[in-house]
């Protein structure tokens, strides 16, 4: 794992487990009873002088491409919010939908935490919204 996550995590309070390349999974316990994990890319990204990770969450799981419906909701959504976007990726046992920002690879702790709270409260109350459920 990148230290400088680790000691950022760690700075921010947070117990997490590392999984596979080195991914930070945090799992929270919200106050209504459900729960939520969210994950940190260890490795950073370069576009010119920018160096950047990735932080998300899932908020749904489907076998198939999304509805039109469903889609376009989350396309609505991406144009509300300040940063941060609403992803469908392929996974191998389908597609998930994941809310996705692109943070500084050296983001201090307290600004690593307000983000990871975002990224938390946007999957959640998506995932809420689209299913009813709580597996995420």
């Amino acid at each position: 794992m990148d230290p400088r996550l680790a000691k950022a995590l760690r700075a921010a309070g947070y117990k997490y487990e590392e999984i596979k390349d080195g991914v930070a999974k945090l799992f929270f316990n919200l106050t209504d009873g459900r729960s939520h994990l969210v994950f940190v890319a260890s490795r950073s990204q370069k576009v010119g002088p920018y160096e950047t990770r990735k932080i998300w969450a899932t908020a749904m799981k489907t076998q198939d491409l999304l509805d039109s419906k469903i889609a376009n909701r989350l396309l609505m959504e991406n144009d509300k919010q300040p940063f941060g976007t609403w992803e469908l990726v392929k996974w191998p046992d389908g597609y998930r939908v994941l809310f996705v920002v692109a943070v500084p690879a050296d983001l201090p702790p307290d600004q690593l935490k307000t983000v990871i709270q975002i990224v938390l409260g946007r999957a959640d109350s998506m995932e809420k919204e689209l299913t009813g459920e709580d597996r995420f």
